[in-house]
């Protein structure tokens, strides 16, 4: 899918920063994010897409993954590899629309879109996953997750399950042992594999330079 070039998205309407922080629109992330890579512009304010809400939500205090008994994920695949977030990250899913270019954005974000009124950056992560390398119409879905009031997307193939695991089938902090860098806060133990839990505190720090 072909992007537009910014000058070609923030022609059709634009929004200056000042008058969504006096709206309360934006978070504090998202205002970093506008500041650092947007040239103090936005986007328009709304793109008609529709996507389906997962339960859970950011909003709620999030609980202490390694302290549950059980953890929910959503898993998906990004080339060869499946990938699961915690439940309590995803906000909704929806398919892959158009979206603005941003030249001076870090490698993981491919560019932006406004859904909703917010600014979404698109996040490709295959190459930090060590997953083989997508061309950019792969991906058919962005998985919205939610930050502290920054929203991200995901970008991904398909949605593979929802997982429900036992603390006992999960191990933490274990980067090293998959080699896929610091992208990943501990893995779901299957009996043929292991699949990578995303950490979507270290994606955010990452795009913001944190």
């Amino acid at each position: 899918m072909k992007g537009k070039t910014p000058e070609q998205y923030l022609k059709e309407h634009v929004i200056l920063p000042e008058d969504a922080e006096e709206k309360g629109i934006y978070s504090s992330y998202e205002l970093e994010f506008i500041k650092k890579y947007l040239d103090k512009q936005t986007l328009p304010e709304s793109i008609d897409v529709e996507g389906k809400s997962f339960s859970g939500g950011s909003d709620e205090k999030e609980e202490d993954l390694k302290g549950s008994d059980n953890v929910q994920l959503v898993g998906f695949s990004v080339g060869n590899k499946e990938i699961a977030i915690p439940i309590q990250y995803v906000q909704e899913v929806i398919k892959m629309v158009e979206y603005t270019v941003l030249p001076s954005s870090p490698p993981l974000v491919i560019g932006v879109i406004n859904l909703r009124n917010n600014i979404i950056p698109l996040i490709d992560v295959s190459a930090m996953l060590g997953s083989e390398e997508l061309p950019i119409d792969n991906f058919r879905f962005i998985v919205v997750c939610n930050v502290k009031g920054f929203k991200i997307g995901i970008l991904v193939e398909k949605i593979t399950t929802m997982h429900k695991v036992e603390q006992k089938d999960l191990e933490w902090d274990i980067q090293s042992q998959i080699g896929v860098g610091g992208l990943v806060m501990g893995v779901i133990k299957r009996s043929d594999n292991l699949i990578g839990i995303l950490d979507i505190d270290m994606v955010v720090n990452t795009i913001l330079g944190h």
